[in-house]
């Protein structure tokens, strides 16, 4: 079904800047709440913070459902999958390993111009801390971001043709993040994710990648590991995982349906164009503040 009989490509687009809009609202409201209760609470500020997008993100899902095949439905279960998820690890692993020193590299360009690049130091103190973390910082956006972006958006973007579909995606789940310093690697991932939904024809490979990846992050800081991600050794390493993973992935299914474009891209970017102006207005702003 469409929606408000909008052709898919619309709709796609219209849902990212619902998703945006929602979570507007949902942060108007959880600033008060951070502001009153919280101002001296490291872990209830950041608790709320993460769990502010997670609400707009289940908003959109469910309101999907109402008019569409629900995107909480049963997961495919496919041969696919036997290839596809070892393979998601082996993204995790190179992407992690393998270009986790993007990030830096860009803090570094824009402070060479004068502009601070602000980032997100997460504190975990406590064993309690560390699982309720696991749970909103890695469980649930690995599930609602995958089902969202790759389910969803790339379903609906699919009149456009497979590849045009994965990089609009992914351009989507990266200004969404609205974080100047990961905005490079947000979309590099988000184009391995969106290859890992498409060539596997089921969410779970990239719901594990993205679930790994953000249990990485938080594991190694609670545990205090110190990894050199600008170590050439690592790097080295990392490239070689992630580009045989990508060349592994490309194998799979190479006689598969093949999707002629019917859709209009500019209709995609134009009814997505309320959300992508905000989170690239968050951006550009964050380099002042």
């Amino acid at each position: 079904m469409k929606l408000f009989n909008l052709s898919k490509e619309q709709t796609g687009g219209l849902y990212f800047s619902l998703l945006i809009s929602l979570y507007c609202v949902v942060l108007f409201i959880g600033q008060s709440i951070i502001m009153a209760c919280v101002t001296e609470n490291t872990f209830g500020f950041y608790a709320l913070s993460y769990a502010l997008p997670l609400i707009a993100l289940s908003l959109c899902v469910i309101l999907h459902g109402k008019k569409n095949a629900p995107v909480f439905s049963k997961p495919i279960i496919n041969k696919n999958l036997r290839i596809t998820i070892p393979i998601s690890l082996i993204l995790a692993f190179g992407m992690f390993f393998g270009l986790g020193f993007v990030n830096g590299l860009v803090v570094n360009a824009f402070e060479s111009l004068g502009l601070k690049v602000n980032s997100t130091n997460l504190i975990i103190n406590g064993t309690l801390e560390y699982l309720f973390y696991i749970l909103v910082v890695a469980i649930l956006p690995a599930l609602l971001e995958e089902l969202f972006f790759r389910k969803l958006l790339i379903d609906n973007f699919l009149s456009l043709g497979k590849p045009l579909a994965i990089i609009l995606s992914a351009f989507l789940f990266a200004i969404y993040h609205a974080s100047v310093s990961q905005l490079i690697y947000q979309f590099i991932y988000g184009l391995l994710l969106g290859l890992l939904y498409v060539k596997s024809k089921s969410e779970l490979p990239s719901i594990f990648a993205h679930f790994i990846n953000n249990f990485a992050v938080l594991s190694f800081t609670y545990f205090n590991v110190n990894i050199n991600l600008s170590s050439p050794l690592l790097i080295s390493l990392g490239l070689v995982a992630l580009v045989g993973g990508v060349v592994w992935l490309l194998l799979i299914d190479r006689k598969g349906e093949k999707l002629e474009p019917t859709g209009k891209k500019s209709q995609a970017v134009l009814y997505s164009g309320f959300g992508i102006f905000i989170c690239l207005t968050l951006m550009i702003a964050s380099l002042f503040m």
